[in-house]
């Protein structure tokens, strides 16, 4: 048995989704200490309340910022200051409960603190994320618009996470790997067991999920689709013509995309990958200036599985021109399978002592719910 900490980063699900899964597979053999966001922590202490083997506990965490309506790096870098000014005494802090603790391994989903405890404290340490595709990824596939991003942002990348012993990067798209990229093991999404389990229906609602706002270009084509649209990511609120606005369960949310006849969202990968495990078409809105979900969205056009469109070439009949096509992307190619019992492998085989290769994906997989 290891005793593990585990941190993650991020203010949406998409990190709290990965490590849910991974904590539930980890918890039957080992010790796991986790250190999550306000928002994941909401989310994993509901599932891991009577968990013996589970602890959780509060972590500060980086955040991006908006202006306008769009994503900000320099915004973003300005709001850290004050987070990266108590950096240094959160390590020594953590580091402390960590080492009380007695762990014997780290595992990081794109957090920078846990990374500089492992190696301040001499522990093994893996990154098991979806970010850190952008240092692996060979750009020059990508429009050139993209590539130019990814080479110059790759840096900063790698600053979450300085050094580990290896990666396991999360996937529902398979990509080419950089020559320079060692020890990468590249495996498909992560998926919960209630996703695995969820048998697909053709329904007639629209599933919508959106992290932050809906844009009035977003919600006149939702309105226009003439389709009931369930709404996710944004809180309860009052009906508005066809739109229903829930709160964000993962049992209800769930249930409405099993039974949806296809996904409105943002371009997160987490919830890409589950919308295709369930046979749904996606259409794919990605946040204004996140360059990571508009590679997410390039990729998800190039699968088949369905379409990007930039917010600002959303018209009134984007969702309804979109659902008389889904027909189209029925059958997404260039994914891969639930990453589930590879990830398993790969994090069995470094916890007893082996290095996580490189995995290809010559040929991709896609596995759909049964």
């Amino acid at each position: 048995m290891a005793r593990i900490v585990y941190s993650l980063s991020g203010e949406g699900r998409g990190h709290a989704t990965r490590a849910e899964t991974i904590i539930s597979m980890l918890q039957s053999q080992h010790d796991v200490l986790v250190y999550v966001p306000p928002l994941a922590y909401e989310l994993l202490s509901e599932r891991f309340a009577d968990v013996a083997s589970v602890s959780l506990r509060r972590l500060e965490c980086l955040r991006f910022h908006y202006r306008s309506g769009r994503l900000s790096y320099v915004s973003s870098v300005i709001a850290a200051t004050p987070f990266l000014t108590r950096f240094p005494g959160a390590i020594t802090r953590i580091s402390r409960e960590v080492k009380d603790w007695g762990a014997t391994h780290v595992v990081t989903d794109f957090e920078p603190l846990l990374p500089r405890v492992a190696h301040h404290l001499h522990l093994p340490l893996i990154s098991l994320d979806h970010q850190h595709f952008l240092s692996t990824l060979d750009p020059s596939l990508l429009p050139r618009e993209l590539e130019w991003k990814v080479r110059l942002l790759r840096p900063s990348i790698r600053m979450f996470c300085p050094r580990p012993d290896a990666h396991i990067v999360s996937s529902y798209f398979d990509y080419p790997v950089r020559r320079v990229a060692a020890r990468v093991s590249k495996v498909g999404v992560l998926l919960r067991t209630a996703v695995r389990s969820a048998r697909p229906e053709a329904g007639d609602h629209v599933v919508a999920y959106l992290r932050r706002e809906m844009t009035p270009a977003f919600r006149r084509c939702l309105i226009a689709c003439g389709r009931q649209v369930l709404v996710f990511g944004l809180g309860v609120a009052a009906p508005d013509h066809n739109l229903r606005f829930l709160p964000t369960s993962s049992h209800a949310f769930i249930e409405a995309l099993r039974s949806c006849t296809a996904l409105v969202c943002s371009s997160g990968n987490q919830l890409i990958g589950e919308a295709i495990h369930l046979q749904k078409p996606v259409l794919a809105v990605p946040e204004v200036g996140n360059f990571e979900q508009q590679i997410n969205g390039f990729f998800l056009s190039r699968s088949g599985g369905g379409l990007a469109v930039p917010n600002e070439h959303l018209h009134r009949q984007s969702v309804t021109q979109f659902l008389e096509r889904r027909a189209e992307f029925a059958g997404a190619r260039h994914v891969v399978a639930s990453g589930n019992t590879l990830a398993m492998q790969r994090l069995n085989q470094w916890l007893n002592g082996g290095e996580c290769r490189e995995t290809s994906f010559s040929t991709p997989a896609v596995v759909h719910a049964a």
